[in-house]
């Protein structure tokens, strides 16, 4: 897969590795370690991705993975699903927006 987005200019293709809420540390900690080794290696990996049912998993277990892909100059992305429960989608959206660096406006 990398090899086909890198037959196009860096300003129109690039990878994002998702990670699912439901996933287990291992299979987290995997996830960042290789987009990180990529990364190092001049691959056009350019962030994580946050994504499935905030009911499912907490992002308190992602911190340290996500501070560490950070670390390494990887974006984020976070998708937020429409769920009944409000209140555990705000606490659980607080946790990663903790990693989210402010917007600068011009």
């Amino acid at each position: 897969m990398l090899d086909e987005i890198e037959t196009y200019p860096a300003t129109q293709a690039a990878l994002i590795v998702s990670v699912d809420r439901r996933m287990s540390d291992v299979d987290v900690a995997e996830c960042v370690s290789l987009a990180i080794e990529m990364k190092n290696r001049s691959r056009r990996i350019v962030g994580i991705d946050v994504c499935g049912d905030p009911r499912k998993g907490g992002m308190q277990s992602f911190t340290q993975h996500l501070s560490r892909a950070k670390g390494a100059g990887l974006g984020l992305t976070v998708r937020i699903t429409e769920v009944c429960d409000v209140h555990s989608v705000v606490c659980d959206s607080m946790t990663t927006f903790r990693f989210v660096a402010p917007r600068e406006y011009n």
